[in-house]
């Protein structure tokens, strides 16, 4: 990710990315546009290739699949 670009998301929203931050964008990637207004809610566990499939979908309007994909979750301890 372009350095400018993690600067005009903190200009945007009023975010303040460390340094270790900045780094894990550049390395590992990520959205940093869902920061400050989505959370991480899950983990997945088994199944990576169901992801791969979800994200293979075509998609239209905002990266949104164009069919729905529905899921059955089971929460663990």
């Amino acid at each position: 990710m372009p350095k400018h670009q993690l600067h005009q998301y903190e200009q945007e929203k009023g975010l303040v990315y460390s340094d270790a931050d900045r780094e894990r964008y550049r390395t590992l990637g990520g959205y940093p546009f869902f920061d400050g207004d989505y959370t991480v809610f899950g983990e997945v566990v088994e199944g990576l290739d169901v992801i791969d499939k979800i994200a293979a979908q075509p998609r239209g309007a905002y990266a949104r699949p164009q069919t729905d994909i529905k899921m059955n979750v089971k929460l663990s301890e």
